[in-house]
């Protein structure tokens, strides 16, 4: 079978950034044996790989980089054939009917899959709304409302070209009329280190977190259960170390100095994959985003847990997680509130843990079955293919 992913927004292509965003998805999708392409940009170049030529260039700044890059796919599509093409966007053009159009015209049976980047759509124009207001930025709130007009135009004729819709994280049946998966974000498990570092129970309980949002990290909750824990005379040592860049834990740094809880609370400043994959062997357990009410946000389903589960690591999390199970010994779940962080509950988890001796593997062998993108991308195929969500 052969795949093209298109990805229309510009991204980050440094390289963890790209990785995260493109590489995995394509190499899930090539480890089930399939021959795949694909076409993304930034703001100044297309990036492509075409049955195994990579290729980069600039754009020419003759037409906009939004026009040359349809331009480009389209004249690749005349000469192309796909059984498989995948469209990730955050708006819709009608240059995306004309490639579905395209590839669906030149061979029969050809399948057309949608990601939206971000969903709902009507919340992401709520909130850029919102902000265009409060900066009073009426030019740009103008064209933000004639963008939201023509989506829902563009919507009603996208539906009869595409077969299945995408949702990451989110619980979703039909995306304009177009049958839709929900799953949950996937990690590329072969690449990460598997946790085997046994800890005694009376050890010291150090606690890894990554600041990968800092708007919902919710961190702070951690500073605050630290600190009760604390003045109720605690029988564990636990400390916490963040890794993030300056800018991100900036807030953080300030909330810890106020609550007085810098001596267990130590900054790391930003790491990379494969040095967040290193700290896993020395931390005990792992901390996913704690601040999902701060953004009313009930479900998420972040690379942070999938990459603890894949490093073996135990870890805490909040919210609903779309392919997480509330009953994994290794996952403990937290009250998405705005309320302290229970250390002595946190205790009592990692207690459970140490004395599990096969936790690590299972934990993995449940990233290996559950999250490792190469599952994701054939649970994502099967559905196109049968319109079922398990078969």
């Amino acid at each position: 079978m052969k795949f093209l992913y298109i990805g229309i927004d510009p991204v980050n292509f440094s390289p963890e950034a790209f990785k995260l965003d493109v590489l995995d998805k394509f190499n899930g999708v090539r480890q089930l044996g399939n021959e795949v392409d694909y076409i993304c940009r930034d703001e100044s170049r297309i990036f492509s790989i075409i049955s195994g030529n990579e290729t980069r260039f600039s754009f020419s700044g003759g037409h906009t980089p939004e026009w040359e890059f349809f331009q480009y796919i389209l004249n690749l599509l005349d000469d192309q054939f796909y059984d498989i093409l995948y469209l990730k966007s955050r708006m819709l053009y009608p240059e995306l009917n004309l490639m579905a159009q395209s590839v669906k015209t030149k061979k029969f049976g050809t399948k057309v899959i949608y990601e939206p980047a971000d969903w709902p759509i009507d919340e992401f124009f709520r909130k850029l709304l919102a902000t265009y207001r409060s900066e009073k930025k009426f030019h740009r709130l103008a064209q933000t409302r004639k963008a939201m007009i023509t989506q829902h135009m563009q919507a009603s004729n996208f539906a009869d070209w595409v077969d299945t819709a995408v949702v990451f994280g989110l619980p979703a049946r039909h995306i304009w009329d177009i049958p839709t998966i929900a799953v949950g974000a996937g990690i590329a498990v072969d690449q990460i280190h598997m946790h085997t570092c046994g800890e005694a129970l009376g050890e010291p309980i150090s606690m890894l977190a990554v600041v990968d949002n800092p708007a919902f990290c919710g961190y702070e909750r951690l500073f605050r259960g630290l600190k009760i824990y604390r003045e109720k005379d605690f029988h564990e040592s636990v400390t916490l170390d963040i890794a993030g860049s300056e800018d991100a834990t900036a807030s953080l740094r300030e909330e810890a100095s106020r609550l007085g809880v810098t001596d267990s609370v130590h900054f790391l400043g930003e790491k990379s994959l494969l040095e967040i994959n290193d700290l896993c062997a020395t931390h005990t357990i792992g901390v996913s985003d704690l601040g999902l009410y701060l953004e009313d946000r009930m479900y998420n389903s972040s690379w942070l847990t999938k990459f603890y589960s894949a490093a073996g690591l135990p870890f805490l999390y909040t919210g609903e997680d779309i392919g997480m199970s509330s009953k994994v010994p290794f996952a403990f779940k937290v009250p998405n509130l705005d309320a302290p962080i229970n250390m002595e509950l946190v205790c009592e988890f990692v207690w459970r843990c140490r004395l599990n001796a096969g936790l690590a593997q299972q934990e993995r062998r449940f990233a290996e079955n559950h999250f490792d993108w190469r599952i994701i991308m054939k649970q994502i195929l099967l559905f196109t293919a049968t319109g079922k969500l398990e078969v």
